[in-house]
């Protein structure tokens, strides 16, 4: 267990070892939310230079899915819905002795705006996530996903492509061609 003391709150956070696994279950679906969809605009554009990339290789299919979870994306910073966030929650053993009465997102999302209202930084929730990925290595249950594509790694130097441009090349791409209509056999006219 670690300690956090924030103004006046003190948490006590589970570390991978001895993470109960219903725990472990919400947190690593968080973290695949994180990984898969995201909720910030560098996660829009990602989806957005993955769909680019797809439609430029002819994976229609695959443009489709980074298109939809561009979309999830946006919808997540609609709702100011951040998986990370919610991952980070589920460390929390107690909070002032009192342990998580859920792993609702809406729920902990409230733990996560109450901390912070009490002073959790960005770089508190960071090094929390990071103490227990370090020790996850020792752990077989807890996964961490890279949020990293291999097109992130090697980008096209189309990277800054704009969306318009995008959603021409998949109008176009979904337009089906009419077939021309052949004259009857038999008739002349």
């Amino acid at each position: 267990m670690k300690k956090i003391k924030l103004n006046t709150l003190t948490l006590d956070l589970w570390d991978s070892m001895s993470m109960p696994a219903v725990a472990d279950n919400w947190f690593n679906y968080y973290l695949i939310n994180q990984s898969g969809t995201g909720s910030t605009i560098e996660d829009v554009r990602r989806h957005y230079s993955g769909a680019i990339l797809r439609l430029r290789s002819d994976d229609l299919a695959g443009a489709v899915i980074e298109l939809e979870n561009a979309d999830y994306t946006l919808q997540n910073m609609a709702m100011n819905f951040n998986p990370l966030h919610c991952a980070w929650a589920c460390l929390i053993a107690t909070i002032d002795s009192e342990p998580l009465k859920s792993y609702d997102h809406d729920y902990l999302m409230e733990i996560v705006e109450r901390c912070s209202a009490d002073g959790l930084t960005a770089a508190i929730l960071n090094e929390s996530l990071e103490d227990v990925k370090k020790n996850s290595n020792q752990s077989s249950s807890t996964s961490f996903l890279s949020t990293e594509s291999e097109w992130i790694d090697n980008p096209s130097p189309e990277w800054n492509e704009d969306v318009n441009t995008l959603l021409r090349r998949v109008n176009v791409s979904l337009t089906p061609k009419t077939k021309k209509r052949r004259p009857k056999k038999g008739r002349r006219s």
